[in-house]
């Protein structure tokens, strides 16, 4: 199906209802089977601007017309509507839903504004993305509340041609800060508990999904043979993020890595506090953040996550960049734990007895993010103890715990825990690296029903000395309305 201004008539119906946005109507007849398009103007010449649009069949609809809202017709361009060369196009199109979308800020703003700004959006729900086949490896742009961002990614990537992506209420949103666009301080909590030293990961080859260009779609890498303990693990993916970091400048932004048992202690740097660390560091910081990783070692202590939360955020209250926004990174196997007041065995949290009020506190009061990376899971370590130690039973404490690191993250305002083998921390650490990404809410939103002022504006339209003066004459809008 397509429609253009040779063979159909524009309306332009006020905005505010159904018909606005990226809905347009038209008589079920005229639009048959087609439910989205792409809308042009002035097709193939220099100034054609385009969007895809949602088809809404509407039986008030004369046949031979499509309905525009005002909103989109100032956008495209298309006023006065009577001198508009447009095009409909219909077929030859793929759709759609994305059941991932990653958005990547393009200029400098605080990541909780960003945050903020796109939960409260409407231009999110139902949004439609418009992938041209000839896109290559060009950035795909979209502007939100008149702000751009790059799609940074899709999942599943867009079929082959012209495709219409679709966002809806199952679509799992993020917003990616690059960290040349966002000032964030860090403080990376690195578990050296005694469990740490459990040798059940699996020793992939140092390969990570990248997120270069408009295509960067997961990719996995072939496992070997397990055998890499925790603490190793983490140490690798810790080098993966020096190396992005050093590929990053522009806002100021500190970092601290900091171990922690039953109680933390700095790492990085060498003299305590926070210290930018990015592009243009010298090699003395590099190298000090280097043998800072090299020197983490499980210890044979317990775990006391509730404390290390506390020694962070002191920190970021002390040394962190005033203005920055603030970030604890917690990467942990977990820690036995039941919520305050139940009787808790294993690794205890000891100094202060309920973390989740304290991370509570935290977000309310500094506004400090929490995000956490559990390492190993039950199953993996499992499957190693059986191997290693048939007949026997393992000790609880060495048994990977997510709990606690779940309900820390949902007070902390962070990203849903991340859990698994050494991949995913290999991948986190990497994105870190670069910049911080946060989970947006997913998009709810129902379109209105037809409202009585737009069928009674339809039925006008039906009217042949109507046609064509719907989108330039006020006087009679405002008529309709009163």
């Amino acid at each position: 199906m397509q429609l253009n201004s040779q063979n159909a008539t524009i309306v332009i119906v006020p905005q505010g209802g159904l018909i606005s946005g990226d809905r347009v109507a038209a008589h079920p007849r005229t639009l048959g089977a087609a439910r989205m398009g792409l809308l042009s103007v002035f097709p193939g010449q220099a100034l054609e601007r385009s969007r895809p649009v949602r088809l809404i069949p509407v039986e008030q609809a004369p046949e031979g017309v499509l309905a525009v809202g005002e909103d989109l017709a100032e956008t495209l361009g298309m006023l006065p509507a009577d001198r508009a060369s447009w095009q409909l196009q219909a077929g030859g199109i793929s759709c759609q839903q994305a059941e991932e979308l990653v958005l990547e800020v393009t200029v400098q703003h605080q990541l909780d504004e960003v945050v903020d700004q796109l939960n409260r959006s409407e231009d999110l729900a139902e949004r439609l993305l418009w992938v041209p086949g000839s896109l290559g490896e060009q950035p795909l742009m979209v502007e939100i509340d008149g702000r751009p961002y790059r799609v940074r990614e899709v999942v599943p990537p867009p079929a082959q041609g012209n495709t219409i992506i679709e966002v809806n209420p199952k679509t799992q949103l993020k917003v990616f800060a690059p960290g040349y666009t966002s000032g964030i301080d860090i403080v990376i909590l690195a578990d050296c508990s005694g469990s740490m030293r459990i040798p059940d990961l699996t020793d992939e080859a140092d390969v990570v999904p990248t997120s270069a260009g408009w295509n960067p779609f997961r990719r996995t890498t072939p496992a070997s043979a397990r055998g890499l303990k925790r603490i190793e693990a983490l140490q690798r993916a810790l080098h993966r993020l020096l190396e992005t970091r050093l590929r990053v400048s522009g806002r100021m932004s500190r970092i601290a890595l900091v171990s922690f048992t039953t109680e933390g202690a700095v790492r990085f740097p060498r003299g305590g506090g926070m210290q930018e660390i990015e592009e243009n560091a010298s090699p003395v910081v590099v190298q000090e953040f280097r043998d800072a990783i090299n020197l983490l070692q499980a210890e044979s202590a317990g775990t006391d996550i509730g404390q290390a939360i506390y020694y962070a955020a002191e920190l970021l209250y002390r040394h962190g960049r005033p203005g920055n926004d603030r970030l604890i990174v917690l990467i942990s196997d977990g820690a036995n734990w039941k919520p305050k007041g139940q009787e808790a065995t294993g690794e205890m949290v000891g100094a202060l007895e309920e973390p989740v009020s304290l991370m509570d506190h935290l977000h309310r009061e500094m506004k400090i993010h929490l995000h956490a990376i559990g390492i190993s899971t039950r199953s993996i370590f499992m499957k190693y103890f059986g191997g290693a130690h048939p007949g026997h039973v393992p000790d609880e404490s060495s048994i990977p715990n997510h709990e606690l690191l779940e309900q820390l993250v949902l007070v902390g305002g962070g990203d849903p825990t991340e859990i698994g083998d050494t991949i995913v921390l290999q991948r986190y650490l990497t994105g870190l690296g670069s910049g911080v990404t946060r989970h947006l809410r997913k998009p709810l939103a129902t379109p209105p029903p037809l409202s009585a002022f737009e069928a009674e504006f339809l039925a006008a339209a039906r009217k042949p000395a109507s046609r064509g003066h719907a989108g330039r004459s006020a006087e009679r809008v405002e008529k309709i309305k009163r």
